[in-house]
């Protein structure tokens, strides 16, 4: 992108000529000449325009891809109750013939636009925020002027951040630590027998020295590190569902972050649960890593549903990603119905915009990618009614997520391949799979399920113990090599064999 600005005289007219040329073989060669009488002259260029010899007016790319779509009719209906999301082309109110493009382009492409949208197809509240920069008084402010301009029952969806983290205690945070453990109804011994019956000798320690001389304040380190973080977002989403009646409250989590596509067990389901944010929002960048199928994406997806348990009405934003190069028009598709397949209820396509004119390194600049998202879309239109008001079916297996292994890092490598390959070799055998957490286990919830699969290699004894006395009624336990031998403390586990296998 290349914009030029121009200026003259006090009350004269604007009124130039830009010519750009190159050099072959000892002459100057005119390449492009761009007459103007605009105050601002938008180009872009090729990154190799020495050889394409290609300079244009940044609307010729919107142009043309108008023309494309408008040539190439889908069948179908736009969704009406689907929110899609998008950046595309920015609005140049000054540029009379850009203005039309854009217009034309979002009538054909039905896309809501990140801010409440007065044109969306979508009725009932549709706009977006992003409320990263705003905190404390700050951010109810904010919220204040949104209610007083009457936007506030229009907003769908609210922004925390893209591909953030918890927060998390003090270095220090002794104290708080001692506090969360009285409720927790642990002995001063449990976690540090050094305490003895004194709450006041011990100390917060979460880091991996600590895992190997004390393991025990490890964990319980840990499961306080995990417990701060989803109390600290609780007043934040509080507040916004307190003056935006009708909004989901999430942040984009990055799959890339960690183990690729297996989220923490108390951030990907707990923190939902415990409501402290609402709305669960992740990305299929599938094609980038070198992982896998690209099913293994939808392990995000089965996730969120297992956070969203009990609460039927919240819904899963979703990116899907049709950034090109990078992505294919195939690709996408599958990717798109896969993850309404697995629960995405809000769509995302992040960047829908051509180079030319996207603000960071996504974009699309294929044609065809286009053409493939608007048919995808008309195509939900005929049945989004049951996308958006039914359920996935419930599971007849269950994959096991716990925060047990998360504390003691189950998913590192080589391990977390083998799970996601598991997750895989279920769902080819056409079962029905949900994810259960430790928790659940521990609460009864696998008294629904007729298979579990545990891959992980620490459990806590009291869901060993679950897990147990539900086999001795029938279930069926498959087990990698090296799940389950492991207790909360690290402590070697000698397996129960309750039913041998000739």
């Amino acid at each position: 992108q290349w914009t030029l600005s121009a200026s003259a005289g006090k009350d004269e007219p604007v009124d130039y000529s830009v010519e750009i040329a190159v050099k072959a073989g000892g002459r100057t060669q005119p390449i492009a000449s761009f007459p103007s009488r605009e105050q601002q002259l938008r180009l872009v260029f090729d990154a190799n325009t020495r050889y394409t010899q290609r300079i244009r007016r940044q609307e010729d790319a919107l142009l043309e891809l108008v023309d494309y779509l408008k040539k190439h009719p889908v069948e179908g209906q736009p969704p009406r109750r689907t929110l899609v999301y998008a950046y595309t082309f920015n609005p140049q109110p000054e540029n009379a013939k850009y203005t039309a493009a854009l217009a034309e382009f979002l009538k054909l492409m039905p896309i809501t636009l990140r801010e409440a949208d007065p044109v969306s197809p979508v009725s009932g509240p549709n706009g977006y925020i992003d409320v990263r920069g705003h905190r404390g008084e700050r951010l109810e402010e904010h919220l204040k002027e949104l209610k007083a301009s009457g936007l506030a029952s229009r907003i769908a969806s609210v922004s925390l951040g893209d591909e953030i983290g918890l927060p998390r205690p003090k270095a220090d945070d002794h104290e708080g630590f001692q506090a969360w453990l009285k409720t927790q109804a642990v002995k001063p011994s449990e976690v540090d027998p050094r305490a003895g019956n004194d709450y006041g000798r011990i100390a917060y320690s979460p880091g991996q020295e600590t895992a190997k001389t004390a393991p025990r304040l490890f964990y319980y380190s840990q499961r306080y590190q995990h417990a701060y973080g989803i109390e600290a977002m609780k007043p934040r989403t509080n507040l916004i569902r307190r003056y935006l009646p009708h909004a989901g409250v999430g942040a984009n989590y990055s799959p890339h972050h960690g183990h690729f596509y297996l989220g923490e067990t108390h951030k990907w389901v707990h923190l939902f649960r415990e409501g402290g944010m609402t709305m669960p929002w992740s990305e299929d960048y599938v094609f980038q890593p070198p992982l896998g199928t690209q099913q293994m994406n939808f392990i995000n997806l089965d996730v969120f549903r297992a956070g969203l348990k009990g609460h039927p009405e919240r819904k899963i934003h979703y990116y899907v990603m049709p950034h090109w190069p990078g992505n294919t028009p195939q690709s996408w598709r599958r990717q798109f119905y896969g993850d309404l397949a697995h629960g995405m209820k809000i769509v995302d396509l992040f960047e829908f915009r051509t180079l030319e004119g996207a603000y960071t390194e996504n974009y699309v600049n294929l044609p065809e990618m286009y053409l493939t998202v608007r048919r995808a879309l008309y195509e939900l239109g005929r049945f989004e009614d049951i996308v958006q008001d039914g359920r996935i079916r419930p599971g007849v297996a269950a994959l096991w997520f716990g925060e047990t292994s998360d504390i003691w890092n189950d998913n590192a490598h080589p391990y977390g391949a083998a799970k996601r390959a598991l997750y895989i070799a279920a769902r080819h055998q056409q079962l029905p799979l949900d994810v259960v957490t430790e928790r659940d286990v521990v609460a009864g919830g696998l008294r629904d399920y007729q298979v579990l699969y545990l891959a992980d290699r620490h459990i806590s004894r009291r869901a060993a113990e679950a897990v147990a006395k539900w086999v001795e009624s029938g279930g069926s336990l498959l087990a990698t090599a090296g799940a389950g031998l492991h207790d909360e403390f690290h402590a070697a586990v000698v397996p129960k064999v309750i039913h041998p296998v000739a």
